[in-house]
């Protein structure tokens, strides 16, 4: 739950400690801003395939469409001789 503060090695350089603790925060933050990177790779993603369901359920509509027409003309043409 909580986090400890990273502790100095007796007989450890102050200088040395701060320069491990800087490169501690740094690896976080890149670890951090590749993972929000990957968090908006998937949604990009997502996005994209919701699109292209969209798409074929527009394309299916068209050809529903076309077909009731079509079944339209045929019937309005065999009745009339």
């Amino acid at each position: 739950m909580y986090e400890y503060a990273p502790y100095r090695v007796p007989g450890q350089p102050l200088k040395q400690y701060r320069e491990t603790l800087s490169q501690e925060e740094e690896e976080e933050e890149e670890e951090e801003e590749e993972e929000e990177e990957e968090e908006e790779e998937e949604e990009e993603e997502e996005k994209k395939k919701k699109k292209k369901k969209k798409k074929k359920k527009k394309k299916k509509k068209k050809k529903k469409k076309k077909k009731k027409k079509k079944k339209k003309n045929c019937s309005q043409t065999a009745v009339t001789h």
